[in-house]
Parts: structure tokens; sequence; C-alpha cells
């Protein structure tokens, strides 16, 4: 998911989400640096970082499902307004989001590495890794 951040006396949250295989702990350093005025919410979604798999993957890895989850994340949270920094994927979900259930909830979307589509070599490398979950022995 992306970085949140809301303002909230005395400091500003902020959410952070990362890209499509990532996790919420890629956004640490910017954390950090952003601490003092700014409450910063990293969450991983679903079936990345540190959550557990999807219940319903046909369901639930898209992005119209993450946009439910974070939605219900700033429920949870008792968030009205954010400023949201998406990093790739993190990125499409604050853009479906500010346009779907979060409207109004986003005051500034800040998007990284996130276009209105991807080229076709991004989408060959992306499944090439996307969607394989580590194996153990």
């Amino acid at each position: 998911m992306p970085a949140a951040l809301e303002e909230a006396p005395p400091r500003h949250r902020r959410r952070a989400a990362r890209g499509l295989a990532r996790s919420g702990r890629d956004f640490d350093d910017f954390a950090a640096a952003l601490s003092a005025r700014w409450h910063v919410i990293c969450p991983d979604t679903p079936g990345r970082g540190l959550s557990q798999w999807a219940l319903d993957p046909a369901r639930e890895y898209c992005l119209a499902f993450y946009v439910e989850q974070a939605e219900a994340l700033l429920d949870e949270l008792g968030l009205a307004r954010v400023h949201w920094v998406g990093t790739s994927m993190g990125g499409a979900i604050g853009t479906l989001g500010a346009a779907t259930r979060l409207r109004g909830r986003i005051r500034r979307l800040v998007l990284n590495d996130n276009g209105p589509e991807l080229a076709a070599p991004a989408l060959v490398r992306i499944k090439a890794y996307a969607g394989q979950p580590p194996g153990f022995a």
C-alpha cells in the first residue's frame, strides 16, 4: 500500500504506498525524515510484505480491493483526510482511490514510478516476478 500522511495536531499524517512486489518497509527512511512533523502510515497490501496471503485471490488481488482496504484502514484510524504518496502500484491505488471511494479524502496525491499506462516491456518484466511466491525447502 502507499504512504498516507494526515494532518493532525501536533503533527501531520501521511500515507505511503509502495510498489507491486515491495513492502511498507520501503518507506522507513521516508517516514524517519518526516517523523518530526508528520505521522506516516505505510501498510502492506494483502499477500505482500508482512501481510497474510489473500483468502480469495481472484477478488482480492486487484486495485479496487486495495482501495477498499485503504478506506477501511483510514476509517479504522479515524483519518478523514490524508496526503497520499504512492510508488508504482501504490500510486495506482491512490489514483483510483482519489477518483472513487477516497474522493475528497486524499488532499494531495504524489506519484512516483507511475503513469497512465505501463509500457509492454515493463509488463513483461513485472509478470516475470510478480505472483511468484517464494518457495521454501
